[in-house]
């Protein structure tokens, strides 16, 4: 309020001014404190009318969201309901290569210092590079996206489409898991190019070989394209 009669005062003073008796009629002064109670009576309301639109869309917004997941809690309880009257017949579906490592408590050491390295960087002995081999370096698992483009390349020719399955049952997993990650990578990205198709709602099974083990795997339904 003190505000407000402080510009009054100041609106007043100004054209009390002599010279300024002719523009009083003209000026928007007089009536600055009304027009700004009327702007500012505006921005209430449409303020006012952006909440309740935002809030309606928020309503409307939760709403959805609710009435999907009921869907799709609903459709997991028919899916159990069925898987419990027809179990599959393997009772797995997938496997975990490899061993669980266990770590107790009680097998943890006492605190050891570290040893420190003493290096002796003045009597430096010459080495022998014939002695050094690399051969561990080409041994590590290596997937050659290129290959794996070419092999499908291949078995396209003549077809218009082929499966992800058919591709491994023609050229079998040589490398496992790590193989199967990358030709499914592959169709990622060739998806994105409008040459695969990756098809949530149907599931294929592949199956590889390793160790004298087989293996099986249920991924989405995957269609390479020519």
């Amino acid at each position: 309020q003190n505000r407000q009669d402080e510009l009054d005062k100041l609106a007043r003073q100004i054209f009390e001014q002599p010279e300024l008796s002719g523009f009083r009629s003209r000026s928007v002064l007089p009536r600055l404190k009304m027009s700004l109670v009327e702007a500012g009576d505006r921005v209430n309301k449409t303020t006012d009318r952006l909440v309740e639109q935002l809030r309606r869309f928020l309503a409307s917004r939760a709403f959805l969201e609710n009435r999907r997941a009921s869907q799709v809690i609903e459709e997991i309880e028919q899916l159990a309901l069925k898987v419990k009257n027809d179990p599959p017949a393997p009772r797995y579906f997938t496997d975990i290569e490899g061993k669980p490592a266990v770590h107790l408590l009680m097998d943890r050491g006492l605190f050891e210092p570290p040893e420190v390295l003493q290096l002796d960087s003045e009597n430096l002995a010459e080495g022998d590079a014939g002695a050094v081999t690399a051969d561990g370096l080409y041994e590590q698992l290596y997937i050659d996206p290129a290959e794996l483009r070419g092999r499908i390349k291949a078995l396209l020719r003549g077809r218009d489409q082929i499966s992800l399955r058919q591709v491994t049952e023609e050229m079998p997993l040589e490398k496992g898991l790590t193989e199967l990650v990358a030709y499914f990578g592959i169709a990622t990205t060739l998806e994105r190019q409008q040459k695969a198709i990756i098809n949530e709602e149907q599931t294929e099974t592949i199956v590889y070989h390793k160790d004298g083990r087989d293996f099986r795997i249920d991924l989405p339904q995957t269609l390479f394209l020519a």
